[in-house]
Parts: C-alpha cells; sequence; structure tokens
C-alpha cells in the first residue's frame, strides 16, 4: 500500500517454530495464511540459518529461491567495549535468552547430576548461571537437588547485564 518494498525478517520461525504455542486449528490456519501471504508479498526474505530458508521454500514451493537472503546471527562487539570481567573462584557457565520446553538442556543437566555424584565439593568449584525466561517446568527441574546446588536462576535481566554475564 505504501509502496515500500517489504522485508520480512526471520530471526525465528513462525508457524513452524517449535515453541509455537497451541491454538484452535481454525487460529492455526489463520497464522499459516498470514505467513504465506507475507511470504508472497515481500521483495526479500531474510533468515538467520539455511535449515529455515530450506523449510519456507519446502513448504511453499511457490516462491522464488532469489528472494531469500541468508544472513547469519552475529553479535555487536560495541556491546562488550569497556566492559570487564568479574572474575570468580568458581568456574562459570552462563546462558542468557529463552528456553522453552522444546529446548530445554537435558544431557546438561544429566551430566551435572552425573558430575556432582562423581566429585565431591563440585557446587563449590562450579556455576551454572541462567538469565532469561525459562519453561515452567525446566524451573521447577532446575530447582531440583542436587543440580540446584551448581544453578542459579537469576530470570530476565536488562541486554547488557546478559551481555555482562558472558564475560565474567
Amino acid at each position: 500500500r505504501t509502496g515500500i518494498p517489504l522485508v520480512v525478517d526471520y530471526r525465528d520461525p513462525w508457524t513452524n517454530a517449535p515453541f509455537y504455542p497451541e491454538r484452535p486449528r481454525f487460529a492455526r490456519r489463520l497464522d499459516e495464511r498470514l505467513e504465506r501471504t507475507c511470504l508472497e508479498r515481500a521483495h526479500a526474505v531474510v533468515t538467520v540459518n539455511r535449515t529455515m530458508q530450506e523449510d519456507l521454500l519446502t513448504r511453499h514451493p511457490e516462491l522464488k529461491p532469489a528472494k531469500f537472503h541468508y544472513i547469519p546471527n552475529g553479535f555487536d562487539g560495541a556491546d562488550f567495549e569497556g566492559l570487564v570481567p568479574v572474575r570468580s573462584r568458581r568456574w562459570t557457565l552462563a546462558h542468557t535468552g529463552s528456553l522453552q520446553a522444546s529446548r530445554t538442556p537435558g544431557a546438561l543437566l544429566d551430566a551435572l547430576r552425573h558430575w556432582y555424584r562423581e566429585e565431591e565439593g563440585l557446587a563449590e568449584e562450579v556455576r551454572i548461571r541462567f538469565l532469561g525466561r525459562l519453561d515452567a517446568q525446566l524451573e521447577t527441574t532446575l530447582r531440583e537437588p542436587p543440580i540446584s546446588r551448581l544453578i542459579e536462576l537469576e530470570g530476565y535481566r536488562p541486554h547488557l547485564e546478559s551481555v555482562q554475564a558472558l564475560v565474567d
């Protein structure tokens, strides 16, 4: 309507996302139709990975591959300028961002449970920080002993605090 070319930028999948909420069938069809319409009208479509691009082209074979462009996620080095690591006496692993029910770190948690049983005093040497929104069931699991002794649940944090956690 405006004459300005539409560029659709897929940072995450829309209707084919593993975290797509359960919806009534009519609502899902409406979302799928909206997605198809946006893709058809787009002058260009940007995806952050080739898997997402291939999925969209497979589900919408009428679209021309030439309108798709791949720009991987990256980082802005300026976000890290001036940050000074705060050294901890414990080895730290930090996760920043959301974890939905379909993206739980099951293998990591299994490894932590095993490591905790094998290594006396591990809680004094290791910490795992989660900054961001967590699925309710995952949060319950992370609060269960013995791994809860290794884990810090810090909730959603502003961008600068999340970036600081990555350098600490």
